[in-house]
């Protein structure tokens, strides 16, 4: 009774376990790597321009652009990793 129970749980862990460690992998890449080196250019833009241009890096971070955009490049990067990883097991 259980058996087929068992089998589709099995079958929903393994499509979605890969998944969630790449989500995982992604968010750790953000933080870890890309957020201090977009901060240091968001000071550094900011020393550079005027009063005017920080309120709208003040916006652009609120509505999390900088997120959006390190999160962008740690998929790229991630997936070229896995391609990588992929043909190296081949």
């Amino acid at each position: 009774m259980f058996a087929p129970l068992w089998a589709a749980l099995t079958a929903f862990l393994s499509w979605a376990m890969p998944k969630i460690a790449v989500f995982f992998g992604i968010v750790v890449i953000s933080n870890a790597i890309l957020n201090p080196i977009f901060n240091s250019l968001k000071q550094k833009v900011l020393s550079t321009i005027s009063a005017n241009a920080g309120s709208f890096l003040n916006a652009f971070q609120l509505l999390g652009g900088f997120d959006a955009i390190s999160i962008i490049f740690s998929a790229y990067a991630l997936a070229i990793g896995i391609k990588a990883a992929a043909r190296a097991a081949h």
